[in-house]
């Protein structure tokens, strides 16, 4: 394919970003990638044999100038011939996702390297970049897995569809890596995916997207288009040249859904946010805060206005706005604003209940070896032993990870046979904590009483249904016995008589209690109870506000107003 029909396609698809490998281009400006709308990040290889008319195995990214608007781009490593490691950096929050785009020479390769070294660089470069929210390796990896499996069962990882079931040893070092980092491949697992390599030699499966485990669901979409049909879906056959020829690769597209708040965390005090909420820091509050003289006198003047309101609904939703305005005001003059994104980007953010001091040794062990193996001399032997040592280290820990977790989720079934259906809310938090809870879907298989899965929709909501109709029933109890209804009943006529005791009309002993003016102590015994820390409501008034010892006249006014006319804003 020559440059314009190149252009035509990636026009077509107008993807946000664009990584290409193999692109025989220096880093030379006149020879850089030129699209409309787009940016060009290169990494060729440094060095180029003297008699290559052209430069071999580079590697690079198209981003478009909108993503580069809200995302700030840094190149993170490029050290190494045939692999860019890229960060994007969300400009008005917390949220990024980092991209390491690879290039493995084919087997028997002049520029072939050491398959090791590579994918342990790789493998650094993963373990240096695990905070990031998101991850993705893409690229022409030269290798095919077959029917190797990357995921362990007990990860609930679902399978891949093998289209190329042939290996060969850069397959199988790419696999023994994507298992070590716990990352699973995306080609076999969606739907359109078709062969990524197709020449006169045949077809293969040699280009790869790989994401960690818990990326796996937030990527909504992957698909593989072969050269053939990328030419016609952007009607650029006739754009082909004499002299040019059909890729022999195949166009992967993935797609991934990013939720991130779009507030500036920098921003401070008076700054606007329309229609959003706000959060303050209350860690050091002001000596004066709600306690000014200005305030106290707009709080007298608001309780006094309020005592001569007449009392009807919109009078009081005014009046409430005003209070909340009021605080509003004063929390902006005197607090800094905190940040409203998350407290932490660690992807592996989720508490692990079996962690302990072992695992935690052995991890920094794991990381110390890792970092002596990345500045290790370029020795043979030295460079051999210190990947040898790190590559130990990495499967002691990996090893002793996946045992200690089989092992608390064994214990925990043990001890959920042992509680007693009689206390269904420890039997509920006991089941919580079993497996992963980030996948909110409804399971679509069950297991028949025979022992055999079925996925059929109907028999699995008819067994869930006969599993949850008998949980806490006793076996043979018949709902239809005489002792069981006449204790129903005799419950039913007690509640019916506290009832109508309740609502007499005559009985006004009731009413008068209900009636009864509300007292300072009662307010302040409920704004002890608050929590702080916690989210605010519709009316944006955090807790810490309200346990100002200077609010409590205007909460007991306002709530007594409210009493007197029965109502609410």
């Amino acid at each position: 394919m020559n440059s314009e029909s190149r252009k035509s396609v990636l026009k077509h698809y107008d993807c946000d970003i664009i990584c290409l490998t193999e692109t025989h281009l220096d880093n030379n400006r006149e020879k850089s990638i030129e699209l409309k709308n787009y940016k060009w990040f290169p990494h060729s290889r440094l060095t180029r044999h003297v008699r290559a008319a052209i430069n071999h195995g580079g590697v690079g990214l198209l981003v478009k100038e909108n993503i580069l608007n809200d995302f700030n781009l840094s190149v993170l490593d490029m050290s190494l011939d045939g692999l860019l490691s890229v960060e994007f950096t969300h400009k008005q929050s917390e949220f990024n996702f980092v991209v390491l785009i690879c290039y493995v020479p084919p087997e028997g390769s002049p520029w072939s390297q050491n398959i090791s070294d590579f994918y342990a660089y790789l493998t650094s470069e993963v373990y240096s970049n695990f905070e990031c929210d998101m991850l993705f390796i893409v690229g022409d990896m030269n290798g095919r897995i077959g029917h190797k499996d990357e995921t362990y069962s007990e990860d609930n990882i679902r399978a891949r569809t093998v289209l190329d079931t042939q290996t060969n040893s850069q397959g199988l070092a790419f696999i023994e890596c994507m298992s070590d980092l716990r990352f699973c491949i995306l080609n076999g697992r969606f739907e359109n995916d078709n062969f990524t390599c197709i020449s006169h030699k045949g077809k293969s499966v040699v280009d790869y997207v790989a994401v960690p485990y818990d990326c796996l669901e937030k990527c909504s979409k992957f698909q593989v288009i072969t050269p053939i049909d990328a030419v016609d879906d952007s009607n650029s056959r006739f754009l082909i040249g004499e002299k040019s020829k059909m890729s022999d690769h195949s166009i992967l597209i993935c797609e991934f859904n990013a939720t991130f708040s779009t507030v500036n965390p920098s921003v401070n005090k008076s700054s606007e946010y329309p229609g959003r909420k706000r959060r303050y820091c209350f860690k050091d509050l002001p000596h004066d805060f709600c306690n000014s003289d200005n305030f106290k006198a707009a709080i007298q003047l608001y309780v006094t206005k309020l005592e001569n309101l007449d009392l009807n609904q919109g009078n009081i939703d005014a009046a409430y706005k005003d209070l909340c305005e009021l605080l509003e005001s004063e929390m902006d003059s005197l607090l800094d604003r905190g940040s409203v994104g998350r407290q932490t980007r660690k992807r592996y953010k989720s508490h692990k209940p079996f962690w302990d001091q072992e695992l935690t040794t052995l991890w920094l062990d794991m990381k110390n070896k890792n970092k002596v193996f990345n500045k290790s001399k370029k020795l043979a032997h030295s460079k051999d032993q210190c990947y040898q040592d790190f590559k130990q280290a990495q499967h002691v820990f990996d090893r002793t990870l996946r045992r200690k977790e089989r092992k608390f989720k064994r214990e925990q079934l043990e001890k959920l046979d042992e509680v007693c259906t009689s206390n269904p809310r420890q039997f509920w938090e006991d089941l919580n904590k079993l497996g992963s809870r980030k996948s909110s879907s409804v399971p679509e298989k069950a297991r028949k009483p025979d022992g055999s899965l079925t996925t059929d929709i109907d028999d699995t909501l008819d067994i869930w249904k006969a599993d949850f109709e008998t949980l806490f029933s006793r076996p043979g109890y018949d709902r239809n016995d005489p002792e069981y209804v006449a204790l129903i009943s005799e419950l039913n006529a007690k509640e019916n008589e506290v009832k109508s005791d309740l609502y007499q009309p005559d009985n006004e002993l009731m009413y008068d209690f209900l009636n009864e003016h509300i007292l300072l102590a009662e307010i302040q015994k409920a704004i002890d109870k608050l929590k702080t820390g916690k989210s605010t409501g519709i009316d944006s008034i955090p807790n810490e506000v309200l346990k100002c010892q200077s609010l409590l006249n205007v909460l007991h006014s306002f709530f007594n107003t409210l009493s007197l006319k029965r109502n609410a804003p």
